[in-house]
Parts: structure tokens; sequence; C-alpha cells
């Protein structure tokens, strides 16, 4: 028969004890509701990521759609009468940084 103060059965019957204390903490009425609070709170959590991912997916496709008809509307805009202008070339600031960078005309 083995007694708490056995070499082999002493920390058997420490561990046996601890999860008897530990499962009657955790059978309780107050840890319950804490673990129900607590999966609902990161279930909250979970829905508010998942509608900031969509939400940021959703902008980043109108915004990059909206960028694509600008882009259009310039690449139209910018042919006049068969020849193929550079709306970047008539701006000044533009024509500085290319000649900095030794960034030949488009022509």
């Amino acid at each position: 028969m083995l007694q708490a103060g056995d070499i082999t059965g002493g920390a058997d019957f420490a561990r046996a004890k601890r999860y008897k204390k530990l499962t009657a903490r955790l059978s309780s009425a107050q840890a319950k509701s804490r673990m129900a609070k607590l999966r609902s709170q990161s279930m909250y959590v979970l829905l508010f990521l998942i509608v900031i991912h969509v939400g940021a997916f959703a902008a980043t496709r109108i915004l990059q759609s909206q960028q694509k008809s600008h882009v259009t509307a310039v690449r139209t805009s910018s042919h006049v009468e068969g020849e193929c202008l550079v709306m970047h070339d008539l701006n000044p600031e533009v024509q500085m940084i290319r000649e900095t960078l030794l960034i030949k005309p488009v022509t």
C-alpha cells in the first residue's frame, strides 16, 4: 500500500491531489462563466478582424480599379493627332527630376 511519504508514490499522490483541486475549480460555476465570457470575447475579436480584413480588401480593389480607370484616361487624353504626348513632360518639376537622373524624355 502506497502512502503519501513513499518515494515512488508521493509524487503521484501529490499530482492526484492537485488534479482533484484543479478539476473542482474548473467545474465551478464562476469558472464556467468566465470561460464562456472569454470565449465570447475572442469570437467578437475574430469577427472584428474578419470585418476589417474584408473591408481593407474591398477598399484595395476599389482603389485599384479607380487607378486603372485614371491611367486609361491619361493614356487616351495624351494621344493628340496620332502622336503620343507624355503628360509628365509638360511639368517643369518632372523635367528637372529627369535631368537630374539623366533620363531622356519620351518623344
